[in-house]
């Protein structure tokens, strides 16, 4: 058994809820433990999410398991929600092993698309998003277009209260290497831009189909919907593919082969 949900669960009505998910999937016969996973480990977007992963009781999880919280995705929120668990979830939390993965080989680069079905905003709207940043986008920009190379920066906007309190929409860039978490289109406010700054030229649209399908992982082989929005909400709402690979690898398999070994025996 295993499940995906953002991060702030793990805090959310002060981590009540996943407790009492946890307590119910005990109920019916698991032990629990999760990881911290963000996608930037493996792709090129910060998408931090927690996997939990569950295993019946009468399932033996030696040499699938630590005695404490040991590897990469035992972040501290993990262990600071499970350090406050009650005594009898806690009796069956299981810090599961793993290994950290291989250091990503993905880039922004990589995913974009030389035929992308979005369009390219026109001067007047770039020149709108420029003016709506904020003084360290700004100078990320200034920074970007100093290089003299063509750097690529991932925009957001975004409701900020400004000096009154009023809530004022912001553009908000990076330069890191990684998109923005890909979240479902609803509003439109939240669906990613994507910029080019090669010296004063910038050029920007909205990420194509193809480019957030791969910032998921998969493949170009993947049928997305046809309609912008729709394959939008596939990815924003779909679980990163190299992260199901990668615990496939380190966990599903070895959990399945030792309950296997359980019936043969």
């Amino acid at each position: 058994m295993a499940f995906e949900n953002v991060t702030g669960l793990m805090t959310r009505n002060g981590g009540r809820d996943l407790r009492a998910v946890l307590e119910t999937l005990i109920g019916l016969g698991y032990r629990v433990g999760g990881l911290e996973i963000d996608a930037a480990k493996f792709l090129p977007q910060s998408r931090p999410r927690l996997f939990i992963v569950g295993v019946r009781q009468d399932v033996l999880t030696e040499g699938l398991a630590t005695k404490a919280a040991s590897g990469v995705f035992h972040t501290a929120k993990i262990r600071s929600f499970v350090a406050k668990l009650p005594k009898k979830s806690a009796q069956q939390w299981v810090w599961w092993a793993h290994d950290a993965p291989a250091p990503r080989r993905a880039s922004l680069r990589k995913i974009v698309d030389d035929t992308p079905n979005t369009n390219w905003l026109a001067e007047a709207d770039v020149s709108r998003l420029l003016s709506m940043m904020s003084e360290p986008s700004q100078a990320r920009v200034l920074k970007a277009r100093g290089t003299g190379k063509t750097e690529i920066g991932m925009l957001y906007k975004r409701g900020r209260p400004d000096d009154n309190g009023l809530n004022r929409q912001r553009a908000e860039v990076r330069f890191d290497g990684l998109a923005g978490c890909l979240r479902t289109p609803a509003g439109g406010s939240s669906r990613q831009t994507i910029m080019f700054v090669k010296g004063n030229e910038t050029r920007a649209r909205l990420l194509s189909s193809k480019e957030v399908a791969r910032l998921m992982g998969l493949s170009d082989r993947f049928k997305m919907p046809e309609r912008y929005n729709q394959a939008y909400q596939v990815a924003g709402d779909g679980v990163a593919v190299p992260i199901v690979s990668y615990l496939d690898r380190s966990l599903f398999q070895p959990i399945l082969n030792a309950a296997l070994r359980r019936k043969v025996a």
